[in-house]
């Protein structure tokens, strides 16, 4: 999320690229957004805080339903489901402070549960039940501009999203599902100030849907095939290629904030690509770098730590999954280890001796 102070910059550099200039009325709307979404910012402690209290909260009223014997009630469940949504919005739209975002989260959660579970109940394919709950959570996205909740109805688009990938029962789905996912973050955060001066309210929904792509990217990983000898490992490639070639795209805009020299460039794209190439039947691993260095262009502190984190775990998944024995796997990880660290000194030594020069 940009900082009040960085919306001028924003503002200017948009205006030098594309050779326009913005209305009075359209700068300061935008300027409005930024600061509301500022005011209201919070740290990730409390964000998660947040979400877990809503989590919990709603799995407390759940089953206070299930004691009541709410769930016999197809009627029930959906009147009470849209009544907890259109609460939740209401409750978002009057009154705008972070304390009332658990109780927001709670209710448009628990809203979202029993409508799918009505629907659910009364019949209908789980396909159809996705797509409903699709298209409520579109529909609170452009009703609403509380950060929080607005994280809460991408999740919900994106899981409902994952879920028809699941019942189409193909690999190749998760594996389209991915790609869309990884394309979709890259052109979010490189669009991003194309996006918030195309419409102000955008300058506020951007942090969080940007926030629930990450975690769709980081999360949907994990379903993809791992290594050359797992079944359907060829639809893997996908994603793969996509957040290598990505990568790759986005390394002229991040080497100079590194210090790297554009006499040097061509020395950094022979070490990424090395070690890139070996990732390429780890489509995870591909898609999480990705996601880190997305997120440190634009100095995206939550979905930076978020990516350390995930590639700390897929890395392990990648280990364990190998088809290999243990003292092989054990040669194998000392030497990436031993090959990394050799890289690393040649690397540095190159670029030093070049600041000399």
């Amino acid at each position: 999320m940009k900082k009040p102070h960085e919306v001028t910059d924003l503002l200017r550099q948009l205006s030098d690229a594309h050779d326009i200039s913005f209305d009075t009325e359209v700068e300061n709307a935008i300027r409005e957004g930024f600061e509301k979404a500022h005011s209201n910012r919070s740290a990730i402690a409390i964000k998660v805080l947040t979400i877990l209290g809503g989590v919990l909260a709603t799995l407390l009223f759940i089953g206070f339903l299930y004691v009541i014997d709410i769930f016999n009630s197809t009627w029930g469940m959906l009147s009470l489901g849209i009544g907890f949504i259109v609460g939740s919005i209401v409750l978002s739209r009057r009154v705008d402070l972070l304390i009332l975002d658990t109780i927001a989260v709670t209710l448009y959660a628990s809203g979202l549960l029993m409508f799918g579970m009505g629907l659910s109940a009364g019949g209908m394919h789980s396909d159809m039940v996705s797509l409903f709950i699709i298209i409520m959570a579109l529909i609170t996205l452009v009703l609403i501009e509380n950060y929080m909740l607005a994280f809460v109805a991408a999740i919900a688009v994106s899981a409902c999203s994952l879920q028809l990938a699941f019942d189409l029962r193909g690999a190749f789905w998760i594996s389209l599902y991915l790609s869309l996912a990884v394309a979709g973050l890259t052109a979010w955060i490189k669009q991003e100030a194309v996006l918030i001066t195309a419409n102000p309210k955008l300058a506020i929904l951007h942090s969080p849907i940007r926030l629930a792509l990450v975690c769709t990217v980081l999360l949907s990983a994990s379903f993809l095939p791992v290594g050359y000898h797992a079944p359907y490992w060829y639809v893997a490639l996908f994603p793969s290629l996509l957040s290598i070639g990505a990568i790759l795209y986005l390394l002229p805009s991040i080497l100079p904030s590194i210090g790297v020299q554009p006499k040097d460039e061509y020395v950094a794209y022979v070490a990424v690509t090395l070690v890139l190439v070996p990732i390429l039947f780890a489509p995870a691993i591909a898609c999480v770098l990705l996601v880190m260095i997305l997120c440190f262009s634009i100095k995206d502190r939550t979905g930076f730590v978020m990516g350390i984190i995930g590639l700390i775990y897929y890395i392990g998944v990648f280990y364990y999954n190998l088809d290999l024995s243990l003292l092989v796997k054990s040669l194998l990880l000392m030497g990436s280890g031993i090959l990394l660290i050799v890289l690393y000194f040649l690397l540095h030594q190159y670029f030093q001796r070049h600041e000399k020069i």
